[in-house]
């Protein structure tokens, strides 16, 4: 039933620590020594004005993280389970389990950095505020993951099970891989590829999956200049604002995607509309007089001279 509360005006070094509660606040950097066991049976507060960096947080099989602050630095964590309620660092949070990381808070942010890291093993459900994101599931479990700013997202696997993703914002895809199913809504943007278009392999592909949902009816599927290319052998539905040209592999079957975007163009198709380019089907060469293809200044047809437009005249023929 002990309580440990810490205030220190320098960086701290924690030594085993065994508490129902754990109150750490310092100025500077906090972490712990080689070989530390933290237990702390109920909830840790955690402030440092650096870094925090405990990788000896494993001596529960769940620990509970309550408020976790590093106002100027990262905050690195090593633990089985853990339940958080919220981490805000001014750079890099980066969180490896053994278990799964896992909201305590349910309608808040769980985590608020520049940059957020995960590694877990069975599931990961956090509400996060980030800018870059890279996150593993290795083992088994979901994956779900609510974001509320634009995020380029370097990594994001599970090797166990599905995804769903969901952010307010613009997203910029570099790597999306899961087993199963993706599940990707994003409310205020686009959904777009990081960089040059990858080449069309599965090993390349901005995004792997069994199957597919993506949702982003204010916002493009791709870009004119870099479609999306996805690796799904399964399902695939897109319903966006604009679906431009997205590479789906493998390319059959077809009549498993299903693309109900309220506008499709393909690069060619949006070029020839900017272009004022039409198709226009005829019969036959017969019916194509020779003419429309030179630079024509007067024109004669059989016996009967035609007056042309003023721009097409030269200028002895106006008088």
């Amino acid at each position: 039933g002990n309580q440990v509360r810490l205030v220190n005006q320098v960086n701290t070094v924690l030594g085993d620590v065994n508490a129902e509660t754990l109150n750490v606040n310092v100025t500077g950097n906090l972490a712990d020594a080689d070989g530390t066991v933290i237990t702390v049976n109920g909830t840790s507060n955690l402030t440092a004005s650096g870094d925090i960096v405990l990788d000896g947080i494993n001596g529960v099989s769940t620990h509970q993280l309550g408020e976790v602050t590093a106002s100027a630095g990262n905050v690195n964590l090593v633990a089985n389970d853990m339940l958080i309620n919220q981490i805000a660092a001014q750079s890099t949070i980066t969180l490896q389990s053994n278990g799964q990381i896992t909201d305590a808070n349910a309608a808040g942010v769980n985590l608020i950095a520049e940059q957020v890291q995960l590694t877990a093993q069975t599931g990961i459900d956090l509400d996060l505020q980030a800018e870059v994101l890279n996150i593993v599931n290795t083992t088994s479990g979901e994956v779900n993951i609510e974001n509320t700013e634009v995020v380029l997202v370097e990594l994001l696997r599970n090797a166990g099970g599905d995804i769903t993703f969901e952010n307010q914002q613009q997203v910029t895809i570099d790597r999306i891989e899961t087993a199963g199913h993706l599940d990707m809504t994003i409310r205020n943007g686009d959904i777009r590829g990081e960089g040059l278009t990858p080449a069309h392999t599965e090993a390349d592909a901005d995004i792997v999956a069994a199957s597919a949902d993506f949702l982003a009816l204010r916002g493009s599927f791709g870009t004119l200049s870099r479609p999306i290319v996805a690796y799904i052998p399964g399902d695939i539905t897109v319903f966006s604002r604009i679906s431009f040209s997205p590479v789906f592999l493998p390319t059959e079957p077809l009549d498993r995607i299903a693309d109900t975007s309220l506008l499709k163009f393909s690069a060619l198709d949006t070029l020839s509309s900017l272009a004022g380019e039409q198709v226009v089907e005829v019969e036959s060469l017969d019916d194509v007089d020779p003419a429309i293809f030179t630079n024509i200044q007067n024109y004669n047809m059989s016996d009967i001279a035609i007056r042309m437009p003023k721009d097409q005249l030269f200028e002895d023929e106006t008088e």
